[in-house]
């Protein structure tokens, strides 16, 4: 893992940036919540393409 690069933000930028943006915005919390958030955004975003 690269150094002072957070998982959160590549991760956004790997997927739905703006989504994940808005998203760290409304929650103004870029720890936990965040890596959940994105978690299930992706969980339902595999369901939904199957």
């Amino acid at each position: 893992m690269t150094e002072n690069i957070p998982l959160t933000t590549m991760q956004c930028n790997w997927k739905k940036a703006k989504y994940c943006h808005q998203n760290a915005l409304e929650k103004n919390d870029l720890g936990d919540a965040m890596i959940k958030n994105i978690s299930s955004y992706y969980e339902q975003s595999s369901r939904n393409k199957q």
